[in-house]
């Protein structure tokens, strides 16, 4: 089975062919920044602040409508996309208020559109759960039915959590039922979203950004920070397997994944992608495998370098580099 990336890259985005991260297709320029993205198959959706736009390899082939004015005037931007089954979920969100756009992946009409009088921080869909979604956001975690947009469950049981932190990060566990919950106090909880019980706690220093899990041999779940760091912790024994201070020059890490039946972890920050090994010799230390990265500052220089011309000289106001 062929797997692939999609990246955005400021006003455009790279698909890059897994494991390699060879790229696979470079996408037309948009006239906005790209501020959220999806790849559904063969289809690469993107989200500027007010559009959802389909493209299938070069070309535009759905456009969503547009943001509505009464979410404009309130100030919300879109800031997430989520495949659910026919459905493409586009979150926007702004100071104070926060709204759930559902549309037809198909033709791209506008299903039905839920408003929230909180900003949300972060959504998730469960495994299993039909029409229903996680939503973390004003010192609250609910799940809702989309279809219905009715509240579910409030989860009382993380409410004394939620009185000093805020959730920053949600992801799925291979075990169904659980999900992994970070919060802005650093710590890490495994639960139960059925029962609404406690499975195991972690805690690092700062508030995790990302969250990924790996069943390869160990399972292991990998969570990152806003500066750079990736911590491993091994679910068994309960404890940090092995971790990475700096991944990227202590860029915030937004998304983390293991790829399947590998002990690979892909780790996505601005601008680079990078994957990182699990080492044979020693499995407890990850090495960095492989990257993707551009520059972070504006260019001053390019040039060719090497005797056949396959190497490039960048040169940007604070770094020097040869790619």
């Amino acid at each position: 089975k062929k797997l692939f990336i999609a990246v955005s890259t400021g006003s455009s985005f790279k698909v890059y062919k897994l494991p390699e991260l060879s790229i696979k297709l470079l996408g037309p320029s948009h006239p906005h920044k790209l501020r959220a993205i999806l790849g559904k198959n063969e289809y690469v959706y993107v989200a500027t602040k007010d559009q959802v736009v389909c493209f299938l390899r070069y070309h535009i082939v759905k456009q969503f409508p547009s943001l509505s004015q009464d979410s404009k005037s309130l100030g919300e931007r879109y800031q997430r996309l989520m495949n659910l089954g026919e459905q493409i979920l586009a979150l926007a969100v702004g100071p104070k208020t926060s709204s759930i756009h559902l549309h037809d992946s198909t033709n791209g009409e506008l299903r039905s559109a839920l408003k929230f009088s909180f900003p949300i921080r972060y959504l998730l869909h469960p495994m299993t759960y039909l029409n229903k979604i996680l939503i973390a956001g004003g010192k609250r975690l609910l799940l809702w039915n989309i279809r219905t947009n009715t509240e579910i469950f409030a989860f009382p049981s993380i409410q004394p959590i939620l009185e000093d932190a805020e959730i920053t990060c949600l992801e799925n566990s291979p075990i169904l039922d659980v999900v992994a919950i970070g919060f802005s106090s650093g710590q890490i909880i495994l639960h139960n979203i059925r029962s609404d019980s406690f499975v195991s706690s972690f805690k690092q220093n700062l508030a995790p950004t990302a969250f990924a899990f790996s069943s390869a041999s160990i399972p292991l779940l990998a969570s990152a920070n806003e500066k750079g760091a990736i911590n491993i912790w091994d679910l068994n024994e309960g404890n940090l397997y092995t971790k990475v201070n700096e991944a990227h020059n202590g860029s915030a890490i937004s998304h983390l994944e293991f790829l399947p039946g590998d002990p690979l972890l892909l780790m996505s920050v601005s601008g680079a992608v990078l994957k990182w090994a699990l080492d044979n010799l020693h499995p407890d230390r990850l090495i960095l495998h492989r990257q993707r990265a551009g520059c972070q500052e504006p260019l001053m220089k390019v040039r060719f370098h090497g005797d056949d011309s396959t190497q490039l000289l960048v040169d940007t106001f604070n770094n020097f580099r040869n790619s």
